[in-house]
């Protein structure tokens, strides 16, 4: 895939290297079963109403929260 851009300086186009090393870091993920545990994990913040009294909830609580941090909430 080549990527091309109308005016780099203001709009350049994504490194090569990064790229890289996103498609390597996802296939990890995929490979692991951390990319559907995460999904659920979303899933499960989009379906929660009311966190557990127990603490049952805190790794939906953490993604929740992760995922706002980072800007992810609602994409």
């Amino acid at each position: 895939m080549t990527f091309t851009s109308s005016d780099p300086t203001n709009h350049p186009v994504p490194s090569t290297e990064f790229l890289t090393l996103h498609a390597t870091c996802a296939k990890a993920a995929h490979f692991s079963g951390a990319g559907a545990y995460l999904d659920e994990l979303d899933q499960d913040v989009a379906d929660l109403g009311v966190l557990a009294g127990d603490g049952g909830s805190a790794d939906v609580l953490t993604q929740a929260l992760t995922s706002m941090s980072m800007g992810s909430i609602g994409t």
